[in-house]
Order: C-alpha cells, then structure tokens, then sequence
C-alpha cells in the first residue's frame, strides 16, 4: 500500500486526468456514472475486503481479527463489504 501510495503522489494529475476522460466515455455510452466529474485525487489508497463468509465459525472470526490487526498496525485505510 506504501508503493501504491507513493504512485499516486507521483502521477495523481494524470491519474486525475485519466479518471476525467474515463468519466467522458461513460457518459457518451450511457453508462452510470457519478453526478460530478472527478475534481481530485484520494492521495489514500483505501483496501476494500469483500467478506463474503455467510457461515460464521471461530476459526473465520479468529482469521478476520488477526487481518483486522494486521492493517491497523500497518495503517492501513479499509473498508469490508459483505454484501453486493
């Protein structure tokens, strides 16, 4: 996530300026897209989890908790979605 994070500082106005354009071409093909063009870049990178275990058992809790740990003693953005 550092190196990630360092990419984005480094290349955030192309990034910005891609993000623009890819905005553009959804429009143009009737693609949903936000109501506003992109005006900045999260310098964050953020970790999303899809957490897709439906059955919980002590052994799962006990494997969520210790990746729970892991990002927040290395501080780690993230988010966990557990439905789409």
């Amino acid at each position: 996530m550092r190196c990630y994070k360092n990419f984005i500082e480094k290349y955030s106005s192309e990034l910005l300026e891609y993000y623009k354009k890819v905005f553009d071409v959804k429009v143009q093909l009737g693609l949903p897209v936000p109501k506003t063009v992109p005006t900045s870049i999260n310098p964050i990178p953020e970790l999303i989890i899809f957490d897709r275990w439906i059955k919980s058992t002590s052994k799962r809790d006990i494997h969520r908790q210790r990746i729970y740990d892991l990002l927040k003693r290395n501080d780690i953005q993230y988010k966990v979605i557990t439905n789409i």
